[in-house]
């Protein structure tokens, strides 16, 4: 079980790393192995005390996930504010450009 969860928190690690640089391809691989490690110890658990731990488990990654979510969306939210800003200054030298070219 020890394993289990040395290898989770490893991967863990290496998905915050991932989100960190947006690296958006690492990340989902990862997120991958983090569903199969999980996976992988909800059938390996037996013992009462080990199913406690895992239920423990389950909801601190739930927890990683769920601030993950906000920010993601909060980045959705600042990216849209930046290309919106983008797709103004553009509509402004267009119009610009075209203004210049009248003279």
């Amino acid at each position: 079980m020890e394993d289990f969860a040395n290898t989770l928190l490893g991967t863990l690690e290496q998905l915050q790393h991932a989100i960190d640089n947006a690296d958006w391809l690492a990340a989902s691989k990862l997120d991958e192995q983090i569903k199969q490690t999980l996976s992988d110890i909800i059938q390996e658990t037996n013992v009462k005390e080990d199913k406690e731990w895992l239920m423990g488990l389950l909801m601190q990654v739930q927890s990683v996930y769920n601030l993950l979510q906000e920010n993601t969306e909060e980045a959705r939210k600042q990216i849209s504010i930046e290309l919106k800003k983008l797709t103004q200054d553009k509509k402004v030298s267009d119009f610009y450009q075209k203004a210049s070219t009248y003279k």
